[in-house]
């Protein structure tokens, strides 16, 4: 069986570890099975002895946010004239920290057909 090293938080900060025969489980390492997906950020629950996928932070939700903005830079140039759905989908974005909750994906607006 493999483990991952878990934080006080129980985020999972290193792995993965197998044990070696006759030492003893450090109780900060948590199981995973080895086809699986949990890695670095995935958060163990000591309740129900399972993995959740990691929560995205209010950085990466901003980081994730300002690169969808300035993928639509170009629509706000000088002798360009945004529709009211590129104006509304860039205002969303914007928004979309002011009532932020940790979750595991984020539900972003939808992107407005591209016009020339």
């Amino acid at each position: 069986m493999q483990y991952l090293e878990i934080n006080d938080e129980g985020v999972a900060v290193r792995g993965v570890y197998d044990l070696v025969e006759g030492d003893t489980l450090p109780a900060n390492w948590k199981p995973i099975t080895p086809d699986s997906r949990e890695g670095f950020g995935y958060i163990w629950s000591e309740e129900s002895q399972t993995w959740s996928a990691p929560l995205v932070s209010i950085e990466d939700l901003r980081d994730q946010r300002d690169a969808l903005i300035s993928a639509t830079d170009w629509w706000a140039v000088q002798d360009r004239v945004m529709t009211t759905e590129q104006l509304d989908y860039r205002a969303a974005l914007r928004d979309i920290t002011e009532d932020y909750t940790p979750v595991e994906e984020p539900t972003w607006p939808s992107h407005p057909a591209e016009t020339n």
